[in-house]
């Protein structure tokens, strides 16, 4: 979705796109990792991917190692890299019940803030509901992963 508004953009955007494969779900992980690949060279983007080679498995870890790894591709691309996450509107409603599931306090119910200091981790999807990308996608003729 970025490739196709990064030219309209003054300065144009420059993209490169980061991929993780957790490796939790054998060939099918290895194949979405391959399928942000391909979609990234059919749009002239540099694309790396990282995979998962701890034994640790929990969500923090993961989400812990996206991180470090986004900040130090980030850092070592100068440093004023904005990281575009993925984040939709179905996302941050499911967040949000299951922190209200897990009895968190209204401070901690509602997240999705941009930040502002580079590395900025941005969520511009996060208003959007999946169907909608999925639509705009489909009308595309573009796939897409989960």
């Amino acid at each position: 979705l970025l490739a196709t508004a990064a030219p309209t953009y003054a300065p144009p955007l420059r993209l490169s796109v980061l991929t993780f494969d957790h490796a939790q779900r054998g060939e099918a992980s290895r194949a979405d990792a391959a399928f942000v690949e391909a979609l990234a060279a059919r749009y002239g983007l540099d694309c790396d991917a990282r995979v998962w080679k701890n034994e640790a498995s929990s969500q923090a870890a993961f989400r812990d190692w996206r991180r470090r790894e986004s900040v130090a591709i980030a850092t070592a691309r100068g440093g004023r890299a904005h990281v575009a996450l993925g984040h939709h509107a179905d996302d941050e409603t499911e967040l949000f019940l299951l922190r209200l599931a897990r009895g968190a306090r209204l401070t901690k119910l509602v997240s999705g803030a941009n930040e502002t200091a580079p590395p900025c981790f941005v969520r511009p999807l996060l208003r959007e509901p999946k169907n909608v990308l999925i639509e705009y996608l489909e009308a595309r003729g573009e796939g897409w992963r989960e």
